[in-house]
């Protein structure tokens, strides 16, 4: 993914708000704390400009796919909209956008949504935590 690319994204949800978040699940563990958060799946999604952003790992390169479009080829999503740590987000406006990296990666391993409420959203490709072990996680920043 060039900077061109990451730009595009930015230009396009700053200024939006997210109105839904759908998952495909390749496991699923009901036990994990926030496991709608937690369990391994891409994430997908929609902004109140009909765009959505769909979120895959690349666990090749332990990082992050992005592809921002009218259709995201989404199979098989589970909506977790009303997960009780995002509904505080949803249709909230979007302020800023960041890519995260570490010192060597030349692709993100993480997006950031900063909202007008001055909470954050993140999605990220986790090689291990206490909960899973290779894994796209959100997380919710109040």
């Amino acid at each position: 993914m060039n900077t061109k690319d990451l730009i595009y994204i930015k230009k396009k949800i700053i200024g939006t708000s997210i109105i839904k978040c759908e998952r495909i699940f390749f496991s699923f563990n009901k036990d994990l704390h926030e496991f709608e958060l937690n369990n391994d799946g891409d994430v997908y999604l929609s902004f109140s400009n009909n765009l959505i952003l769909s979120i895959v790992s690349d666990t090749t390169n332990f990082s992050i796919k992005l592809s921002l479009g009218e259709d995201s080829n989404k199979i098989s999503t589970t909506d977790i909209s009303n997960n009780p740590s995002l509904i505080y987000l949803l249709n909230e406006g979007i302020i800023d956008i960041i890519f995260l990296y570490t010192e060597y990666q030349i692709n993100p391993y993480g997006i950031k949504f900063i909202f007008e409420n001055e909470k954050s959203l993140i999605v990220k490709y986790i090689s291990e935590n206490e909960y899973v072990f290779d894994s796209l996680i959100i997380e919710v920043i109040k």
